[in-house]
């Protein structure tokens, strides 16, 4: 089983409407099902490696807002 991975709720809902995604069209570009994307949206579940990957090609996530986005969380729960 992959690991997933935590996130900011928040900020990344701010990408998401910076960048006029929903989660239809952010599931879609992920290669998930709208239901999968609206779990991990609702914190049942976290984001796959290669689905964080790609949410930072996405957004063109410098070094700064990719940490604080999705490195940051995760530690807080180790």
């Amino acid at each position: 089983m992959e690991k997933e991975y935590m996130f900011d709720i928040d900020k990344l809902k701010e990408l998401m409407d910076e960048y006029g995604d929903n989660i239809s069209s952010l599931a879609i570009y992920l290669g998930v099902s709208r239901q999968n994307l609206s779990q991990v949206l609702q914190g049942k579940h976290g984001f796959t490696y290669q689905q964080i990957v790609l949410i930072a090609k996405k957004y063109k996530l410098d070094a700064e807002t990719f940490f604080s986005t999705f490195v940051v969380p995760a530690m807080d729960k180790v």
